[in-house]
């Protein structure tokens, strides 16, 4: 990476850290929610291939958590077919899938999309683009194309649209209360 690409990074880490501090002030308590949503971690936090990624899906667990939902990290490592246990996968109504740089190609995250989608075919799925500039983020076929319920450029945005999902869950059982 030249001078350049840190530099960037270094401002998109940077943006990242501050938006989950301004998360952290604004917490609203726990949800009235659906049975689904009560299981110790509900939300499942993908980490993307970057460097940082990780650290990004751990901050937006740690966010979640503090607003009443369970959530746990998986890394990106074991995203692939052959490694990805249905044990990690138990007890998850929405994945969020964490990318601070897209270091690897659309399609790249286009299979991943698919590949959870599969899995976890009643779960809403979330594409996080913390670069909120990434082409992901504004190009409507490429949107088309990875079929995620939510696309966000914020941890903040991430977070409500996890709540929203919770929201909306228990509105649809308003009987399972």
């Amino acid at each position: 990476m030249n001078a350049c690409g840190v530099r960037e990074f270094h401002q998109q880490s940077n943006k990242v850290i501050n938006q989950w501090r301004h998360a952290c002030s604004t917490g609203s308590g726990k949800a009235d929610l659906a049975p689904a949503w009560r299981s110790s971690a509900p939300v499942l936090c993908v980490a993307g291939s970057g460097p940082l990624d990780q650290a990004a899906s751990s901050m937006l667990a740690q966010l979640v958590r503090k607003h009443g939902l369970g959530a746990r990290v998986i890394p990106h490592e074991i995203t692939s077919p052959e490694r990805l246990p249905a044990a990690v996968l138990t007890g998850s109504v929405m994945v969020c899938i964490s990318y601070l740089q897209l270091s690897c190609t659309p399609a790249y995250l286009e299979y991943l999309v698919r590949r959870l989608r599969r899995r976890l075919p009643a779960a809403a799925l979330l594409v996080g683009l913390w670069p909120g500039e990434d082409l992901i983020l504004s190009d409507v076929r490429l949107r088309a194309a990875l079929r995620a319920d939510y696309y966000t450029s914020s941890l903040r945005e991430a977070v409500e649209a996890c709540l929203e999902a919770a929201r909306n869950a228990a509105a649809a059982n308003p009987s399972h209360k």
